[in-house]
């Protein structure tokens, strides 16, 4: 598996844990376990200075190939994934590229297609990391998109990012955000985690289909 080795760091901060477990429960294959999705604006998480964020935390299956996905009206910019006391670096979902013609609105560069790969050993959650994103887009699309928790750029393996102009018909409407989540390593029984092998940069033949990306 190729995935970036730097660690990301927030501070003040207690995990992703489903509150009805013990924060040291280890990870179990067919099992739930909390995996948490961080929407917020691209802002520096260790200054003083508080601002809003939205956080979903979702019980998901231990080694189940899953998709989150969140519609279009979301009004923030960046997105960071969490498990346990393990998070990842941090993604911008868009980039203003400029306002349009006319005084009209600011038209974003999208983000829409992440896979989040959840690193284990023996049920201790390690680390999660990015998988290849783009694999399924061309050069002119993949473009520089990885960010520590003090807002700097990080340049590392898996640190670009596949950027569309728009999703839906005719790529013109608002792009969703898609975040797949996959498990590798093993459980607190030993069994290996094999969902990491079906993730999309193992498919580059498969190209992404952006129209149904609009997620309405």
């Amino acid at each position: 598996m190729n995935a970036q080795t730097d660690t990301a760091t927030m501070t003040t901060w207690g995990g992703c844990n489903d509150p009805r477990y013990s924060s040291s429960r280890l990870i179990e294959r067919g099992e739930p376990t909390a995996v948490c999705v961080v929407l917020s604006p691209p802002y520096n998480w260790n200054s003083t200075t508080s601002f809003p964020y939205q956080r979903y935390m979702l019980n998901l299956v231990a080694d189940e190939y899953t998709s989150i996905i969140i519609p279009p009206e979301t009004e923030y910019e960046s997105m960071h994934v969490e498990s346990g006391v393990e998070l990842s670096f941090i993604r911008k979902i868009r980039i203003p590229l400029g306002a349009g013609g006319g005084g009209g609105a600011v038209k974003p560069l999208f983000f829409p297609v992440w896979t989040a790969i959840i690193t284990v050993d023996d049920g201790a959650i390690t680390g999660v990391v990015w998988d290849l994103a783009c694999t399924q887009c061309s050069s002119g699309q993949c473009l520089q998109n990885m960010y520590d928790f003090n807002g700097k750029s990080v340049r590392a393996e898996n640190s670009d990012g596949c950027g569309v102009t728009g999703c839906g018909e005719g790529g013109e409407g608002a792009c969703g955000l898609s975040v797949f989540v996959v498990w590798s390593g093993t459980d607190v029984n030993g069994k290996v985690l094999t969902s990491n092998d079906k993730r999309s940069s193992l498919f580059p033949e498969q190209s992404l289909n952006w129209d149904a990306l609009q997620l309405k």
